[in-house]
């Protein structure tokens, strides 16, 4: 799986790339995810880059390009003045008129409760990225984009899809949070920090609906039990299955995402 990594991150950054991956049951198959997506946007025209973790491009092309996957506990995104030695993410654009937008790994986001929840990988402004870099800390809400990724071997069951939902509800904000949330300047789907910091994105009425601008997603590297299908149809969470290295539905699952982004991501934050 690594050395697929490595020749995508070679492809992405038109060098080679001195990768620095996490330990731990599953990182690597978090990173195959969000290289692949990469990858796929490229060969559809998207400018593609390595974003160093104090907002500084890496150049496609470079000398010493460096990917380095976050590592330990989850946490938030850290302020640039702590250096470029942080966390890579992948940053891409359609068109130069068009809003910039980063693949984040392994980042945690504050939810209405106040709790944390990390997502494997998420999709979100890169405007977003930069507010939080000036000091660091976690985004409030979710991305465009929101995927959890199983590297196991069990299939998915029932309180898997339950814990990913729960993820989900608690950072959706709906319209008539806004009250109680103390947007200052109207509540958006994702904030720097706290509502009361300018947000970007629209929010709906109902969870429902609002699932239905958003992407959702469980990737594994097995399968589904039977009973997840109602509840991740009804809540319009995609579920991916048997993503192994080389396998038709890895790249069924790639094109997927892209042609989401191709459609859904909006030109105006």
């Amino acid at each position: 799986m690594l050395a697929e990594i490595q020749k995508i991150l070679d492809d992405l950054a038109g060098a080679a790339v001195n990768l620095t991956n996490a330990r731990g049951a599953g990182r690597a198959f978090e990173l195959l995810l969000m290289t692949k997506i990469a990858i796929e946007l490229q060969r559809r025209g998207y400018t593609i880059s390595l974003l160093q973790s104090d907002g500084a491009i890496q150049l496609p092309g470079s000398p010493n390009i460096t990917f380095v996957q976050r590592g330990g506990a989850p946490t938030g995104i850290g302020a640039a003045s702590l250096g470029a030695n942080g966390p890579t993410s992948i940053l891409f654009q359609k068109a130069n008129h068009l809003p910039e937008w980063e693949i984040w790994n392994g980042i945690q986001f504050v939810g209405r409760s106040g709790g944390t929840h990390e997502f494997d990988l998420s999709v979100v402004p890169k405007a977003l990225g930069d507010a939080l870099r000036v000091t660091g800390g976690r985004p409030f809400g979710h991305g465009w984009i929101s995927i959890e990724c199983k590297d196991v071997t069990a299939p998915g069951s029932l309180d898997e899809m339950r814990a990913f939902l729960a993820r989900v509800y608690d950072t959706t904000f709906l319209e008539w949070h806004a009250p109680y949330l103390g947007a200052s300047s109207g509540l958006k789907r994702i904030h720097p920090l706290s509502p009361t910091a300018p947000g970007f994105g629209s929010v709906s009425k109902t969870y429902r609906s609002e699932n239905t601008t958003v992407y959702h997603g469980l990737a594994r590297r097995t399968g589904f039990s039977r009973g997840t299908s109602p509840m991740s149809d009804y809540y319009f969470i995609r579920r991916f299955e048997e993503l192994a290295v080389g396998s038709v539905n890895l790249t069924s699952f790639s094109r997927e995402v892209a042609d989401w982004i191709d459609h859904e991501l909006p030109s105006v934050l």
